[in-house]
């Protein structure tokens, strides 16, 4: 049983994304409706998780009921509203777009094995991606949740919402990198939605979303706790409905998926401050003046209350980060260059912001494929379609198409293939209307286009493991092996020893030290893990080591615990070194 929750929260899901589609938009194409259920849905998880962790309730029971109430209440308003409900899929797939779709089902089912047998290995979900789940899972409120821990603490959380929910149904983190996938495929069904509303046939326009799961910076993410996916397919959900004829739920359902992106990401604001835009002028013009409000005031409400929170306590929204462009410099404690170029130690561009985006855009074989690839990343089918889409959409004469391809690009280092992967996705859309509709042509292009998928993945397919082993050799592991098999700074061994080392009842204090925060925990979550204060004394920090239940401390060598570790040798005795930080584990004696 202790897997029921997860089959469970994914029948609830469904059934959401079906009812509320239709619910919300009775006239529109397959896809919109898909698209509609899906951020609506998306709303009401990352809502619903909040909510109950705000209260201290947050636990696989009373999510599971709140997703079942909502599915009741939407399948009710579906039939109270007499609007169809289900896939168009007939039209949707054909024999010459069934190649690519194959492709990205092979796609997407490595994602779900790689998730299954690996253990959480890439760095920032290690980092703050996961340590904020755990911390608010571990007792089910916000209460854990430390404040000014940079990046953990200080960065917006939609998504990270959302990770939240999927890993309260699991009884530990196998399967936990799998939080990504779902915004995998809404992203494909954006892709699909605007490739349709701009002339692609239905099979067609489910081909280029499709395709987009291939390329293998989108790839090596889906079995990930990263959020560039995740953001990439929100701002794709925005723009799908920005460029339909617009009406007052399109233009709510635009708002909505701004502010689910513009929560997505710290790199977000700007970008989303560009459709905000398209969207004020766009409804304007179609006579939808009382809709824009509507639209702004959800967006705001949903994506800026970290940045309001941040520019309250440190007067920048994207802290720890200093901002200085022109005239505006905000305070911060990491240069915006230090954050760019951290990350994986993987080759990157050299030159200027043209000279990179050349370089990295044109590099087909990446000298090392990883999920933070710096050089390389999009592939032989986006340089393909790329011409053809950039025809396509100056045909359309269109300034809030253009305006959009902007927003995408509106990133601080638009070489770096996963801060661009909304960009690749729009243009995968516009090229779909530029294949052929009919004849022996068809055939051949989809065909071509399956080939070069499938070498995306045979390309990308190394990274989905890193520096371990390769993913043939997890399935005769056991468990215990997989978790030493592989780790974002070498297999984390010394923290694995160190936690089977603890006393029935201990729990594990870090700082913000603290190499890699989520190796604090076991992998079921069967001990709790604590930040300490930033702003912890000495008295407080020997407080701390003081307390009979703390057995296990991981903190950095120049903070002030541990610096009352070392002066302590008679209560902690050092267990282990960290790798990539001056931070040291130290066990209780």
């Amino acid at each position: 049983m202790a897997w029921a929750g997860l089959p469970i929260g994914l029948v609830l899901l469904t059934v959401l994304v079906l009812h509320l589609g239709p619910v919300a938009l009775p006239d529109g194409t397959g896809f919109e409706r898909l698209l509609a259920g899906g951020l609506l849905t998306t709303a009401l998880v990352v809502l619903g998780t909040w909510s109950l962790a705000a209260v201290g309730m947050l636990n696989a029971t009373t999510l599971l009921t709140v997703l079942g109430l909502a599915a009741v209440a939407a399948v009710a308003a579906a039939r109270l509203r007499g609007t169809p409900v289900g896939i168009p899929w007939r039209s949707a797939v054909s024999w010459a777009s069934a190649p690519v779709l194959a492709v990205a089902a092979v796609a997407v089912l490595l994602a779900v094995v790689s998730a299954w047998l690996l253990p959480v290995w890439q760095w920032d979900a290690l980092g703050y991606h996961l340590p904020f789940v755990n911390l608010v899972l571990q007792r089910g409120t916000l209460a854990d949740v430390p404040v000014d821990v940079p990046y953990l603490s200080t960065y917006p959380h939609v998504v990270e919402w959302a990770f939240t929910a999927g890993r309260a149904l699991l009884p530990d983190d196998r399967l936990v990198e799998l939080g990504h996938l779902p915004f995998g495929l809404l992203g494909v069904v954006a892709i699909a939605a605007v490739a349709h509303r701009f002339g692609a046939r239905p099979d067609v326009a489910l081909a280029a979303g499709a395709a987009w799961l291939t390329l293998p910076a989108v790839f090596l993410q889906l079995p990930t706790n990263y959020t560039d996916v995740a953001s990439a397919a929100l701002a794709l959900g925005a723009i799908a409905f920005l460029l339909a004829d617009l009406d007052r739920a399109r233009v709510l359902l635009a708002g909505l998926a701004i502010g689910l992106f513009l929560g997505s990401k710290p790199q977000a604001p700007l970008a989303a401050a560009v459709l905000l835009g398209v969207l004020a002028v766009a409804a304007w013009r179609a006579g939808l003046r009382r809709e824009v409000g509507l639209a702004w005031l959800l967006a705001l409400a949903i994506g800026t209350p970290t940045y309001v929170v941040n520019i309250a306590r440190h007067g920048n929204p994207v802290w720890p980060v200093r901002v200085d462009v022109g005239p505006v410099h905000l305070p911060g404690t990491t240069p915006m260059t230090s954050l760019l170029n951290s990350g994986a130690a993987v080759p990157r561009a050299h030159g200027t912001v043209p000279a990179r985006v050349l370089e990295s855009w044109t590099t087909l074989l990446p000298p090392v494929p990883a999920f933070d690839m710096r050089l390389g990343g999009l592939g032989l089918l986006f340089l393909i379609a790329l011409p053809v889409a950039v025809i396509r959409a100056v045909r359309t004469r269109s300034w809030a198409v253009a305006t959009c391809f902007v927003a995408t690009l509106a990133t601080p280092d638009p070489s770096v293939a996963r801060y661009v992967l909304a960009f690749a996705g729009l243009t995968l859309a516009f090229a779909a209307g530029g294949l052929p509709a009919r004849g022996w042509g068809r055939g051949a292009v989809a065909a071509a286009i399956a080939v070069i998928a499938a070498g995306n993945l045979v390309i990308a397919y190394p990274g989905l493991t890193g520096e371990g082993p390769p993913l043939t050799a997890y399935p005769a592991m056991s468990p215990a092996e997989r978790q030493r098999a592989v780790g974002a700074s070498g297999p984390p061994i010394d923290y694995l020893d160190a936690l089977e080392q603890m006393a029935p009842g201990e729990v594990t204090v870090i700082d913000t030290g603290a190499e890699l925060p989520y190796l604090a925990w076991p992998a079921d979550l069967s001990r709790a893990a604590f930040f300490a204060p930033v702003d912890l004394d000495a008295a407080g920090a020997n407080r701390v080591l003081d307390r009979g239940d703390v057995g296990l401390l991981i903190v950095g060598d120049d903070g002030v615990l541990g610096r009352a570790a070392r002066a302590r040798p008679d209560l902690f005795e050092p267990a282990f070194r960290c790798r990539s930080a001056p931070c040291t584990g130290y066990l209780r004696r």
